[in-house]
């Protein structure tokens, strides 16, 4: 039986169709992903509203899928839902229990936010005020390290190399003290210096 050109040139392997479908399933995944997404941002802004209405705006488990959905929109780049979420969550937290970890968490968040949009003076902000609850917190000294890294980071990039070097010895010698010479979190610090 012969096959016209016809046939040939709309099977399933043929090279036109195949390039129309490395155009378009790039576009059917990001279509498929966003749907997830919304979906699951629905859900949880269902049950956010169930909870919120059993528990209370301030309660602990409020305050955690808050910082999910920020999270959420932080990853969809959607920074002013997150950030506005975050501030809340924040100023909510440090009234009820400053030396909580989850409180380090969120403003680590939002320090993120921050930085990712390039306000790395907002950034550096929150990172002075996480190093300052951070001795009241149930965080270690590795934890402190972590945060003092962070803050060096930002200093870079706003072009204070100095005062990056400074923390980044710090958190060099730091490490030293807990980890083997080896480790990578020393490596890491070492080669930023």
């Amino acid at each position: 039986m012969a096959t016209n050109s016809k046939q040939v040139e709309h099977s399933y392997y043929s090279p036109q169709l195949q390039k129309r479908r490395c155009v378009l399933e790039p576009l059917k995944n990001w279509r498929e992903e966003r749907n997830r997404n919304q979906e699951g941002e629905r859900h949880l802004l269902r049950t956010l509203k169930v909870k919120e209405e059993e528990l209370g705006r301030d309660h602990p488990l409020i305050l955690n899928h808050l910082a999910s959905l920020a999270i959420a929109y932080r990853n969809q780049q959607r920074w002013k839902e997150a950030e506005s979420i975050l501030t809340k969550v924040v100023a909510i937290r440090e009234k009820k229990d400053s030396q909580h970890g989850l409180l380090i968490r969120d403003m680590n968040l939002l320090a993120s936010i921050y930085g990712s949009q390039g306000r790395y003076k907002e950034a550096e902000d929150i990172q002075l005020r996480m190093i300052d609850v951070r001795p009241n917190s149930e965080l270690d000294a590795t934890e402190h390290l972590f945060l003092l890294s962070h803050l060096a980071s930002i200093y870079l990039k706003q072009g204070r190399f100095k005062e990056a070097e400074a923390l980044m010895l710090q958190v060099a010698e730091g490490y030293k003290e807990h980890f083997d010479r080896d480790h990578y979190l020393i490596l890491n610090s070492m080669e930023l210096l």
